[in-house]
């Protein structure tokens, strides 16, 4: 059985060129349905990315078993010998799919592929989970007579929801619950009406809205590595994938508003009938109110309770681990790169020089951020003086 599934395994490169064609982005939207994949995964997620300049695809690969489709693979080139996953302002979810009952086959038809394109000394697959995987894929690359190899990342935080709030709210230490429930009581106690929490979906996310919510991000992270709005591409992306999004019904904002002004707000995305959700951008009006106060996290707790209400299950904080994530229980979960090669010395040899382009690529944002937290600093100093 495994040989006669082995005959039928083949592999087709598409190239990009001005975008997917309709039959690959038919097959696409498909498989995606099947796996249950995060949004990230979709093809419209990468096609208004490409429009927008923010990535540029070099093919897609597609893995069949007979005319059945069980693996999409887009890829994009990081310098002339190696290559990526694509990666459309979504860091932490790699854009492969692979269907879960054919996984092994898909893989193997994949390392076939590698196999085959000498053009790509190195490839990168993304950031995946420690689990098993890993190893799984280092004995089928093996197999083929490659060499892989993985390159530690930083954690994803994610929170496991019970299913109920009740139950979720008492999993929390004393001190966190002390903390949400004095938040929110402060926020009543102070404002009373003159403050609201709405969960806008579909038509109700208004294009006033996604721009306040670029301007409030580039006041807080301007010019620094947190800032995804910096790049008007970026912005062009984001204001189109938010529309896409929201017709689908695949966006959620949560807003906090204070006397009708939004001074939090946040972007959160879930497929409707699954059970994960992931937790996008976060910004908020930093001179709408004291320090003393924490608008993200009454809104993050409000929204919380939304959430285990609709049965999201898990939900992705993203990586980094600022206070607001373990505040909310959120877990660590380690994530490594996964690098393939045709041989154990090309990739270290390749890798090595990949590194060193990458660095070089990000020295002159890397020199601007430096010397704009220098100035700040001596500004700082010089008030306080």
């Amino acid at each position: 059985m495994q040989d006669t599934s082995l005959s039928e395994l083949r592999t087709e490169t598409v190239c990009w060129n001005d975008g997917l064609t309709s039959l690959v982005r038919d097959e696409w939207k498909a498989l995606v349905t099947r796996v249950q994949a995060p949004v990230f995964c979709y093809p419209e997620w990468l096609e208004l990315a490409a429009a927008a300049g923010v990535v540029k695809p070099y093919c897609i690969l597609i893995i069949l078993l007979g005319q059945r489709v069980i693996g999409i693979i887009p890829l994009r080139k990081r310098t002339r010998w190696s290559a990526e996953v694509c990666y459309p302002l979504a860091d932490n979810i790699p854009a492969i799919i692979i269907d879960p009952q054919a996984e092994e086959l898909a893989w193997q038809g994949f390392t076939q592929w590698y196999c085959r394109t000498e053009n790509i000394g190195l490839l990168s697959l993304g950031r995946w989970p420690d689990t098993p995987f890993l190893e799984k894929m280092q004995q089928i690359t093996r197999g083929a007579g490659l060499f892989s190899f993985t390159r530690k990342m930083l954690p994803d935080i994610w929170i496991t929801f019970p299913n109920s709030w009740e139950e979720y709210f008492d999993s929390l230490g004393q001190s966190t619950r002390k903390n949400l429930q004095r938040r929110e009581r402060q926020f009543t106690r102070d404002f009373g009406d003159d403050f609201s929490i709405e969960l806008l979906t579909g038509a109700n996310i208004s294009s006033e809205i996604v721009e306040e919510l670029i301007r409030q991000h580039r006041l807080r992270w301007h010019g620094q590595r947190g800032c995804h709005f910096d790049s008007p591409r970026n912005a062009a992306f984001y204001r189109e994938v938010i529309r896409w999004a929201a017709g689908k019904g695949y966006l959620t904002m949560p807003i906090l508003r204070l006397r009708g002004k939004p001074i939090t707000l946040y972007t959160v995305f879930h497929i409707p009938g699954q059970d994960c959700a992931y937790g996008h951008i976060i910004v908020r009006d930093l001179t709408a109110l004291p320090n003393n106060y924490s608008p993200g996290t009454v809104l993050m707790t409000h929204f919380f309770r939304e959430a285990i209400a609709r049965g999201i299950r898990h939900y992705s904080l993203g990586i980094g681990t600022p206070y607001y994530k373990t505040l909310f229980g959120g877990q660590e979960y380690p994530r490594s790169e996964l690098f393939i090669g045709r041989s154990e010395q090309n990739a270290t040899v390749l890798a090595k020089v990949d590194s060193a382009v990458q660095i070089l690529r990000h020295l002159p944002f890397e020199i601007c951020v430096r010397m704009q937290e220098y100035r700040q600093k001596r500004e700082e100093r010089a008030s306080s003086e």
